[in-house]
């Protein structure tokens, strides 16, 4: 009995140790092994354990940013993500880009979402930036759509 539990965890421990993620089956065929785990770190921060799908248009040439894109399922919506790659003197910079709507005006979203956001500007009369108020690399954009009933947001994160 015992040796059976034994193979029965093992087995379970095993398909656990294998297990990829998301990224990192996307990545698997890219060569830039530099920017391999920037980009599962990111993803893993981003997406976490919510439902989604990632795809690539992976690019070989080293000066082109490795571009993967998809779709992140929350309980009230879902949104497109970005992460891009590039290698700067020899350093691999990760950024990503967030996009989603709320069935809500900006303002209520600045207020109920964004409320420890800082405000950094506007770009015009339908669109606020807004830093986050502990981490300066994450900006987030809201802009009025669709008579101003929705509002369509940006988030920006450098990794």
């Amino acid at each position: 009995m015992r040796l059976l539990l034994f193979f029965c965890l093992s087995i379970v421990v095993s398909n656990v140790v294998l297990a990829k993620t998301s990224m990192e089956k996307v990545l698997i065929n890219h060569n830039d092994s530099l920017c391999y785990a920037p980009l599962v770190s990111a993803a893993e921060k981003i997406i976490s354990k919510k439902t989604h799908r990632l795809m690539t248009t992976l690019n070989n040439d080293s000066n082109e940013p490795v571009v993967i894109s998809g779709v992140i399922e929350y309980k009230d919506r879902q949104s497109h993500i970005n992460f891009a790659a590039i290698l700067v003197n020899g350093q691999c910079r990760v950024k990503s880009t967030e996009s989603f709507t709320f069935k809500l005006p900006c303002i209520t979203v600045r207020q109920e979402v964004f409320k420890k956001w800082q405000m950094k500007g506007i770009l015009n009369n339908t669109t606020l930036v807004l830093a986050h108020s502990r981490d300066a690399k994450q900006i987030a954009y809201l802009s009025d759509a669709s008579d101003g009933s929705y509002c369509l947001v940006s988030r920006h994160n450098q990794f």
